[in-house]
């Protein structure tokens, strides 16, 4: 008589009948998220792109529900794009205004010279 080996427990592998194919993770999400972490590490700039590629991600999953998985990654990414960008921002906002008020300084500084260089 042949021996079978036990059925696995229940819990494991898909349900009984449901076969299909599986959801995979949409490339733009992930592309999204990829580039809002690379804007901190490599180039600011890369939080545009997660800006723009997280609601295309968005619209993409939301049209093919049944293929498409990884609203979570996209929106995290959208939302560490658009820190990313209020940063850099920010950043170039300081930076203009050190460079106004250096050149200011330095020009009221240039005259009081050239007035002692006229006496």
């Amino acid at each position: 008589m042949a021996s079978y080996p036990p059925p696995p427990p229940q819990g494991y592998g898909p349900p009984p009948g449901q076969y299909g194919p599986s959801r995979s993770t949409n490339g733009k999400a992930i592309a999204s998220l990829i580039c809002a972490i690379a804007g901190f590490v490599v180039c600011p700039l890369t939080f545009i792109a997660a800006v723009i590629l997280a609601p295309q991600a968005k619209r993409e999953i939301a049209a093919e529900p049944g293929r498409y998985e990884g609203e979570g990654l996209a929106k995290a990414g959208q939302i560490i794009g658009w820190i990313g960008v209020a940063l850099m921002v920010a950043a170039f906002l300081i930076i203009l205004v050190a460079i106004i008020v250096a050149a200011a300084t330095e020009s009221d500084s240039s005259f009081e010279s050239l007035a002692l260089l006229a006496r």
